[in-house]
C-alpha cells in the first residue's frame, strides 16, 4: 500500500531530497500510534540513500537493494519490540560510533530510533552529545508516541514533525486504490479511529475486531457494574498476560473518541460511554497517567486499576 496522510510532512521531506538544499540532520517524528511515523521514516531514508534520489527509492540501485534486504551498511535502526527492556546507554554509544564512520555505500549515514521514549535517562543524555554536534553526512530520526518522556534538552535539538489523524475521506480514497471490499473498508474505518496503520491491521487480521470489541465491552461493564463485579472484571484482565496493556490502549482510544464526539457533536461517531463529559475527561486523564506509569515503572497493576475504578 502507498503511504496515507501527513501531506505537509511528506511534502517537506520530499524537498529535503533537493541536492541544493542543506539537509536537516536531526528530526523528531511524533504523534499517536498507527499514523505511519516509522513507515515514513523508512521511506524517507531509502529515498536519501537511493543513488537516483527519487522518493521511495528506485528499488534497483545497489543501495536500494541492500536497504530492502535489511543489510545496508549506512543505515542503523533501533527499535524496542520488547517493552520490558529499555534502549540503553550501550546502544547510544554504539550508535555514536556508527555515525562517526564515513558512509560506505550511500552518501550519508542514517540512524533511526523507533520508540525513542524508551531510551533511558542515561542513553538520552549520551545522545545529547550527538545531537549537539551531529557528524557530517549523517541523519538522525527519533520516532515517539510519547514525547513527554523525552528530555526537553533532547527535544530542543530536533526538528519536530507532528503526525495527526487522517480524515476518513482520505483513508477511503487510499483504500479504494487498493480495491478493498467496500463493506470491509467501512468496517475497518469505523474501528480505525482515523489511523491508517490501525485500519490496515484490522484488514489484515479480522480477529482484531473481536479483541477490540471485547476490550471496549470490558470498559462498559466496569463502568456500569457494582463494586464486586468491577473488582472481578479487573482481576480477570490483569491475570491474563498482555491483556491490561491491550485493554488500556483500547480504552484510551474509546475515551478520546467519545469525548471528541461529545465536544464537537460529531455525527459520524457514536457516544458509547454512558457517563458525563466531566467523567469522560477525568477517566481519560487517569487512564493516560496509568499507561505512562506502567510503561515507566514496575507498579502493582491491581492497585493502580482499583484506584481508578474502585476508589
Amino acid at each position: 500500500m502507498e503511504f496515507c496522510g501527513q501531506k505537509n510532512i511528506v511534502a517537506f521531506l520530499k524537498r529535503q531530497l533537493d541536492p541544493e538544499k542543506r539537509l536537516i540532520q536531526s528530526l523528531l517524528f511524533f504523534g499517536p500510534e498507527h499514523l505511519g511515523k516509522a513507515t515514513l521514516a523508512y521511506i524517507f531514508s531509502q529515498s536519501l540513500i537511493c543513488e537516483k534520489k527519487v522518493w521511495s527509492g528506485c528499488g534497483k540501485c545497489p543501495s536500494c537493494r541492500a536497504y530492502l534486504k535489511n543489510f545496508h551498511p549506512d543505515v542503523k535502526i533501533l527499535s524496542n519490540e520488547d517493552q520490558e527492556k529499555s534502549l540503553i546507554i550501550e546502544q547510544a554509544r554504539l550508535s555514536s560510533e556508527f555515525l562517526s564512520y564515513k558512509p560506505q555505500l550511500a552518501s550519508l549515514k542514517i540512524l533511526i530510533i523507533d520508540g525513542a521514549e524508551n531510551l533511558t535517562f542515561e542513553a538520552q543524555s549520551a545522545f545529547l552529545k550527538i545531537l549537539e554536534e551531529p557528524p557530517q553526512q549523517s541523519l538522525i530520526i527519533l520516532i515517539s508516541s510519547q514525547i513527554d518522556r523525552l528530555l526537553l534538552t533532547v527535544r530542543s535539538r530536533l526538528l519536530p514533525l507532528r503526525f495527526q489523524s487522517v480524515a476518513n475521506e482520505e483513508i477511503s480514497v487510499w483504500l479504494n486504490k487498493e480495491k478493498i471490499n467496500p463493506a470491509e473498508m467501512e468496517k475497518a474505518i469505523s474501528y480505525g479511529l482515523n489511523k491508517p496503520g490501525l485500519i490496515k491491521k484490522y484488514l489484515i487480521d479480522p480477529s482484531c475486531y473481536k479483541k477490540s470489541q471485547d476490550a471496549r465491552n470490558n470498559l462498559d461493564r466496569i463502568l456500569q457494574s457494582g463494586f464486586a463485579d468491577k473488582s472481578r472484571i479487573l482481576e480477570q484482565i490483569i491475570k491474563k498476560e498482555g491483556s491490561l496493556d491491550f485493554n488500556l490502549k483500547e480504552w484510551l482510544q474509546l475515551g478520546r473518541e467519545n469525548m471528541l464526539s461529545e465536544i464537537f457533536k460529531n455525527q459520524n461517531q457514536t457516544d458509547t460511554l454512558n457517563i458525563s463529559l466531566n467523567d469522560k475527561i477525568k477517566l481519560l486523564k487517569e487512564l493516560t497517567r496509568a499507561q505512562s506509569l506502567l510503561e515507566q515503572y514496575n507498579l502493582n497493576t491491581r492497585l493502580l486499576m482499583e484506584n481508578i475504578f474502585l476508589a
